[in-house]
């Protein structure tokens, strides 16, 4: 399936060939476990061959619930140039990771819905992969070759089991709110059912007889519902029947509830029960979906819905004497159940009946509800006045601040960080992947090292494994530490020395590394979430990580995870640093990544000698070290008692080399007034930049219209006018003025009226 035309169709095609080679067209592997099974196609050319497998590995789930994840199989072409100049084009497969399964959002399946909607998922990240950048700027992906999807198999909720403890806990003091039923032969779930379809029927003024359903009907029909969802070949008053029932351990409400709601055609409220905080609530919907109709029918079936009878089940469990009972109930009144009042059209949101402001609320709702015909509507929120655009001063409430008290000059950026890296050896695995690949290590961290900046000045932190297996968690207590007084030293005082508390300064401490989004988080996240601080905040997908907040749950302060990268073009570490600094050649420094790995690292580490020019030889990246290279090490590593006390030294080397250019970038977009960190990416950074130039000559508190002459006031807010309207928007062909002029003139602003973007 092409992405992109390829510059050379042979080679391409001959790069298919050997990717596709050794694997079977179809392939099928289970885990030991049995839940999470892991299905291969390995012949993708086309969206609707993805469609079609997809749509087979739902099929095979046979309506059980479960959690999919996938990735690809892919070509990535690389362009280079050789030594004439001449362009050089190679190509080489990814194949279907497990590991890169992590990288796309899992849902869980349950219905045809879900996984046509995950359908649509895929396809965005497909469309997502074209725009992808790589680590290098030389290669693309240009088509998907093969597929991978995994699923987890979700834990089984067999309905059926009835102890007289979880009966008697539900049932008593809600006679007229549950229905009852005995749950015999483990069919709680469709005595329920049964109960919810067939009410009893009182005598009306002149109209027919009264009729009630006797338990023993309710249970008559329960087996005829059991022969309609199980499809069993005879009768329900059969013998067969009964021996069915003798064996038979309930309905798995997650595989046949939405068969049942297909089959009877109703709707299902799914309500269950909170044992910590002693309450009821709606747990689950299930709808009825016409799967033979398109998506024009399909929306005259939603307005539909309500001539579709609703059913209001409760299902509770509890562990009782160690078995898991299980039983489900008709709801009779589900607002007596759950103490709240419902919407009668959308029927699914509930009001607190005990809230002094129910009326309001509930009437507000189902006026705009039953306007809606009962669907959820989005609504676009605009603003009410139209204002200049100005990202450097609305994303940064300091300078706002400032700005409204007129003291612009005290403005300074968070100038206070931490940097980080971690070495990693690596842990033989051995995994094959068909007859040519090979997964031959994976990393495990070795090392952690930090330059902190505050005000005294800088210094360093170091962790290995030396200190535990839990050396990273070890390096976290300390980062904390030095962060308490990095926040203190990025605050604003007064005069007295004091903190300004009035100042509206909140940014967290930045700890900051270098490519790590897509390396270093992955290692550290598990140590991200313990008993003294926790996950707050997490920006980015689930394989690469944009941003992560950090809080500690007793210091008062919060930790910004981030990556240099991304306030900067992609290049490596000794690129980054010598770009800022001519004298960063001979700091760098070098190790021996492959030489080392968790079998053997404790041994070669002890040893005091340099390590042979051999141990620096890459397989991977099929380099080896140059000899004046290799002599600019042993003359380093002789001033070191140990190769341990050479990896502190070439661990902390990489995180003080990045303070300058860091320096650099912050103090690059101070020129604007503009805090680096305020913003999440060189782009945001950029457009600010932009915004701030056109801004610069700009004086909110003294400029009057260039047109009427009229003050700038709160309800005379300013604006920027071309003064030559076939020129472009710079910063010499703009000058203040008043808003009305803008209206007067029809000149384009922010939209500030719903109908005219409705039009839009």
């Amino acid at each position: 399936m092409l992405l992109f035309p390829p510059i050379d169709n042979e080679k391409f095609a001959s790069e298919v060939r050997r990717a596709r080679s050794g694997f079977q067209r179809e392939r099928e592997t289970t885990s030991d476990d049995g839940i999470s099974p892991i299905y291969y196609e390995n012949y993708i050319d086309s969206w609707e061959k993805i469609e079609e497998f997809v749509d087979s590995i739902y099929n095979k789930q046979d309506h059980r619930a479960f959690k999919i994840l996938f990735n690809f199989g892919i070509i990535v072409e690389e362009l280079d140039h050789d030594k004439n100049g001449n362009e050089v084009v190679r190509y080489k497969h990814l194949l279907p990771r497990e590991a890169r399964t992590q990288t796309h959002a899992q849902k869980n399946i349950q219905t045809h819905e879900d996984i046509e909607e995950y359908k649509q998922y895929i396809k965005a990240e497909i469309i997502d992969m074209q725009n992808y950048n790589l680590d290098s700027t030389k290669e693309r992906h240009i088509a998907i070759y093969s597929m991978m999807i995994k699923i987890f198999k979700l834990q089984k909720v067999v309905v059926g089991s009835n102890m007289k403890e979880l009966f008697q806990k539900h049932l008593e003091g809600h006679k007229k709110i549950l229905y009852k039923n005995n749950g015999e032969n483990n069919m709680c779930y469709l005595e329920a059912l049964a109960r919810a379809l067939n009410h009893d029927k009182r005598k009306a003024d002149g109209g027919a007889d009264q009729k009630r359903y006797k338990q023993d009907s309710i249970i008559s029909i329960s087996r005829q519902y059991l022969v309609k969802v199980l499809d069993l070949p005879f009768d329900a008053k059969s013998r067969q029947m009964t021996e069915f029932l003798k064996k038979f351990e309930g309905l798995d409400f997650m595989k046949y509830s939405q068969i049942i709601t297909q089959k009877f055609i109703i709707n299902q409220n799914i309500y269950f029960y909170d044992d910590e905080h002693k309450v009821y609530y709606l747990g689950d919907i299930i709808k009825y979906v016409d799967e033979e109709q398109d998506q024009y029918e399909q929306d005259e079936t939603n307005e539909q819905q309500n001539d579709i009878p609703t059913v209001d089940i409760l299902i509770v469990h509890e562990e009782i004497g160690g078995k898991l009972a299980q039983h489900a109930f008709a709801v009779a009144n589900k607002e007596a159940l759950t103490g709240l009042k419902f919407c009668p059209f959308c029927k699914s949101k509930g009001f607190d009946t005990k809230c002094p402001h129910f009326l309001r609320d509930y009437e507000k709702h189902t006026k705009q509800c039953e306007q809606n015909g009962g669907k959820i509507v989005k609504n676009i929120q605009l603003d009410q006045i139209a204002k200049p655009f100005c990202p450097h001063i609305t994303q940064n409430k300091t300078y706002q601040y400032l700005l409204a008290y007129g003291r612009q000059k005290e403005f300074k950026p968070t100038q206070y960080y931490i940097t980080y890296d971690l070495e990693t050896v690596g842990k033989i695995v051995n995994k094959q992947f068909g007859k040519s690949s090979k997964q031959i290590s994976e990393p495990v961290p070795l090392s952690v090292a930090s330059t902190i900046k505050n005000k005294q000045g800088i210094h360093t932190i170091y962790s290995d494994l030396r200190n535990g297996d839990d050396f990273i968690t070890q390096w976290l207590k300390q980062v904390f530490e030095e962060a308490v007084i990095i926040q203190q030293d990025n605050q604003y005082f007064t005069p007295a020395g004091t903190i300004d508390k009035n100042m509206q300064y909140n940014v967290e401490v930045p700890v900051i590394g270098f490519n790590s989004s897509k390396f270093d988080f992955s290692l550290i996240f598990r140590n991200l979430q313990c008993a003294d601080w926790e996950i707050k905040s997490y920006i980015g997908s689930s394989g690469i990580a944009k941003q992560i907040v950090v809080q500690h749950k007793h210091l008062d302060v919060k930790l910004k995870f981030i990556d240099v990268l991304t306030y900067y073009v992609p290049i490596t570490l000794k690129e980054f640093a010598q770009t800022f600094s001519s004298e960063i050649n001979g700091q760098k420094g070098v190790f021996p990544y492959e030489f080392i790995n968790t079998d053997n690292y404790n041994e070669i580490q002890n040893q005091s000698e340099p390590f042979p020019i051999e141990a620096f030889k890459s397989t991977l990246k099929n380099t080896s070290m140059k000899q004046e290279e290799y002599d600019q090490y042993v003359q380093d590593a002789k001033l070191f008692k140990n190769r341990w006390d050479y990896l502190q030294y070439y661990n902390e080397q990489d995180t003080k080399i990045m303070i300058e250019p860091i320096d650099a970038l912050i103090q690059m977009y101070m020129k604007f007034d503009i805090d680096m960190f305020s913003f999440m990416s060189m782009a945001a950074c950029a457009n600010a930049t932009k915004y701030a130039l056109a801004y610069k000559e700009f004086n909110v508190n003294d400029s009057k219209c260039a047109i009427c002459g009229d003050e700038f006031t709160l309800n005379n807010k300013p604006t920027l006018d071309r003064i030559d309207n076939k020129k472009g928007h710079s910063k010499d062909n703009v000058q203040p003025c008043c808003l009305r002029f803008c209206s007067f003139n029809h000149l384009p602003t922010n939209l500030t009226d719903i109908d005219i973007y409705k039009l839009i």
